[in-house]
């Protein structure tokens, strides 16, 4: 669903452009489903068209070419169903995507009418200006929404999105902080926090967003190789010792991956710049491991010529 951090613009103008990644088989097995949904008898076919609905949710497939087609049956019947107004709802993204208007006016009016005033019709009255690239109208309406309903985590990243395509970064990293201090678990968030302070250059608030996502997920190894680069990024000799210890756990856990090689050869050599790097009798014998290691990664590849140049330099 368009909730997530990485869409700062959920829509295109074709729906050619959206692109989802289905194999051929699940590809023919969807548009057989949307045929049988167009064919069937209209007692039947609300129910058809409910569950394949929930089927493309629940799948967070994007497919208003196999969704808008389907409205007019939404229209004509009336339903109470919890799976129902789900359906609206994807409607109506389905349409913010391809930018029918007249499709996502009458969701808006459809659950205003039912509903009231929600977070959802505020998310959905905040994409209806974002899909007329009015950013700022859309950040007005998150953060009012945001007053009368602030556990809505569905806002609050709507917001956070919106500041980022304004490229209020301060403010978005803002938000980001109010939201965490209520949804503590939310990992998703913390790695967003992450990306913007880093963005920022605020490599302290990093690390200690960081040093969270650990918290959360002591076993995923990527988050001690991130935490060894934001020291690596503030550069100064103890920040540097700091790196070079993360990153030789990560090589502990991950034995396969050239990043953490790269950044181990690339943490060693910064290192040596220090003169008080030339007691440490570690720092070489890890330099030379992170070499081996690279090459050994790229053996077989066309790069390796360039792994050997890097190594040498």
């Amino acid at each position: 669903m368009p909730s997530t951090w990485a869409e700062e613009t959920i829509f295109t103008n074709k729906a050619q452009k959206i692109h989802v990644c289905l194999n051929c088989a699940d590809q023919m097995e969807l548009i057989a489903w949307f045929r049988e949904c167009s064919s069937i008898s209209a007692r039947k076919q609300i129910d058809k068209i409910v569950e394949f609905f929930s089927y493309l949710r629940t799948h967070s497939l994007r497919r208003p070419d196999l969704i808008l087609p389907l409205i007019h049956v939404l229209r004509d019947i009336k339903d109470e169903t919890v799976e129902y107004w789900e359906a609206i709802e994807l409607a109506a993204f389905a349409a913010a995507d391809v930018s029918n208007y007249a499709i996502f006016d009458w969701c808006c009016n459809k659950v205003k009418q039912r509903f009231g005033d929600n977070w959802r019709l505020h998310r959905l009255l905040g994409l209806f200006h974002e899909i007329r690239l009015d950013y700022k109208a859309a950040a007005a309406v998150y953060e009012a929404g945001l007053a009368k309903f602030p556990n809505s985590p569905e806002l609050y990243k709507r917001q956070v999105a919106i500041l980022k395509s304004l490229n209020a970064y301060e403010q978005a990293a803002t938000v980001l902080c109010n939201y965490l201090e209520t949804f503590m678990c939310d990992e998703e968030s913390w790695s967003e926090l992450v990306y913007i302070y880093m963005y920022l250059r605020k490599y302290e608030e990093a690390a200690f967003a960081v040093s969270e996502l650990i918290v959360l997920a002591p076993s995923n190894w990527f988050y001690f190789l991130l935490l060894a680069e934001i020291y690596y990024a503030m550069g100064n000799y103890q920040c540097l010792l700091t790196a070079r210890k993360y990153c030789c756990y990560v090589c502990k856990l991950q034995q396969n991956c050239p990043r953490v090689y790269y950044d181990l050869l690339l943490i060693c050599r910064s290192l040596e710049k220090y003169p008080r790097s030339s007691k440490d009798v570690n720092n070489e014998r890890l330099l030379q491991y992170a070499a081996k290691h690279l090459k050994q990664l790229y053996k077989y590849s066309y790069y390796l010529y360039a792994i050997e140049d890097l190594v040498r330099k």
